[in-house]
């Protein structure tokens, strides 16, 4: 199982324990054993037997996971002795469209960045004021989500795509993609207008219903263990029917 997206899929905050400080949270927010094991992705391959190819990350970008999936699958040693030995299935994470990545010369790498960030760059905040567009921005997922699904089926992958906390209005339907939103499902389907950026922020109205829950944790608003477990339990009957068919 592949999984792409972001701190959701990876389990950032996954060890949060009631008084927890934020100190004490922060020390340990990235903690890959537990991230790997206890989020719903490793409780997930654990009911089915599977292997995980992680590319999730904390704060990630859809650009910077579509990069990620261009690097993995066009590799000619993973298309030598992965693509063609195993049984792939993906599990793809969308996250929020506030975000980005671009390559930078002067640190010759590419850098991803939160245009919600308060600390943006001037350049980072001119690029948001002239070329980000909400409509353009789901239009151009859209169509990636159409091209992606396009190739994997071309190579016999099955996939699955998941609005993580935010649902949005594609330009078609999809008949492989969770919807609503994970954080709207938690919640029983309580639904909100407000758009969460998943930026360690109370934001959005679901999120204290999600705290008292004990579902996200209240210093980043990331799903706790019982969180992942309800996420498990959310993709679980997806998963059965994708494993159904590789």
């Amino acid at each position: 199982m592949v999984t792409f997206g972001c701190s959701w899929t990876y389990g950032v905050g996954i060890h949060y324990t009631d008084g927890m400080t934020e100190l004490e949270f922060v020390s340990d927010a990235w903690d890959d054993d537990l991230s790997d094991s206890m989020s719903f992705r490793g409780l997930l391959s654990n009911e089915f037997d599977v292997v995980n190819l992680n590319f999730a990350e904390g704060g990630s970008s859809n650009q910077r996971q579509f990069r990620y999936a261009r690097e993995f699958f066009t590799n000619p040693y993973v298309i030598e002795n992965i693509i063609t030995k195993y049984k792939l299935i993906v599990i793809w994470a969308v996250t929020s469209i506030y975000r980005n990545e671009l390559w930078s010369n002067s640190s010759e790498k590419y850098e991803n960045f939160r245009y919600t960030d308060i600390n943006l760059s001037n350049f980072e905040k001119n690029l948001f004021k002239e070329s980000h567009d909400t409509d353009a921005e789901v239009k151009k997922l859209s169509e990636e989500i159409i091209i992606w699904n396009g190739f994997f089926e071309s190579i016999g992958i099955k996939n699955l795509w998941v609005d993580t906390f935010n649902t949005h209005n594609y330009i078609t339907n999809f008949d492989n993609i969770v919807i609503p939103d994970l954080m709207t499902q938690m919640t029983n389907n309580a639904e909100s207008s407000m758009y969460h950026y998943s930026n360690w922020e109370n934001d959005d109205s679901r999120i204290d219903d999600l705290i008292t829950k004990k579902l996200l944790n209240p210093i980043s608003f990331h799903p706790t263990k019982m969180g992942h477990e309800k996420i498990a339990e959310i993709l679980k009957p997806h998963i059965k029917s994708l494993m159904c068919f590789v």
